[in-house]
């Protein structure tokens, strides 16, 4: 993207705890997508991803 003078943002979309791991040791990116992840799941990835990133959640969440 910098040789091509972009400035695009990057999502990632993660279906697990280790995924979001990988994404964070990785790094470079500007939002992890947690998908199908339960109420649990999330709160661990939330503690994990420590505001480093954008979070967003999708797929079998409610407001409930």
């Amino acid at each position: 993207m910098k040789e091509k003078n972009k400035n695009l943002k990057v999502e990632i979309e993660a279906r697990s705890l280790s995924d979001v791991q990988r994404i964070l040791d990785f790094g470079g990116v500007d939002r992890i997508m947690l998908d199908n992840f339960t109420p649990a799941l999330t709160k661990q990835a939330v503690e994990l991803i420590a505001g480093k990133v954008e979070i967003e959640s999708s797929g079998n969440i409610t407001i409930e």
